[in-house]
């Protein structure tokens, strides 16, 4: 499993639990894209499912990258995440066409 995270998720979680983002960057338990990145973390995220022909998981529609990753729009390649009641629940997903 690939975690791909924002660059400003760090800055977005509360004060007392940066160490432990900081903590798994460094161990490189998930990855963030580098500063300055076209596409950041979402093109990251395509670039990785597209080379380990993987899933995406992500609730973005990721449609800016619908032209140069178009397996993102096929069946099976992409779930959506929610947290219901503590608990995880993954869909199956198939974004909308980029307008």
């Amino acid at each position: 499993m690939h975690i791909v995270i924002d660059a400003t998720l760090r800055h977005d979680v509360p004060p007392e639990e940066r160490p432990a983002i900081e903590a798994a960057i460094d161990a490189r338990v998930v990855v963030q894209p580098p500063a300055g990145a076209e596409g950041r973390g979402d093109a990251l995220v395509a670039n990785i499912a597209a080379q380990v022909d993987g899933v995406a998981v992500s609730n973005d529609s990721f449609a800016p990258l619908h032209r140069l990753h178009p397996w993102l729009r096929t069946a099976g390649r992409m779930i959506g995440a929610t947290r219901s009641q503590g608990v995880w629940v993954f869909t199956p997903r198939t974004p909308p066409a980029a307008r």
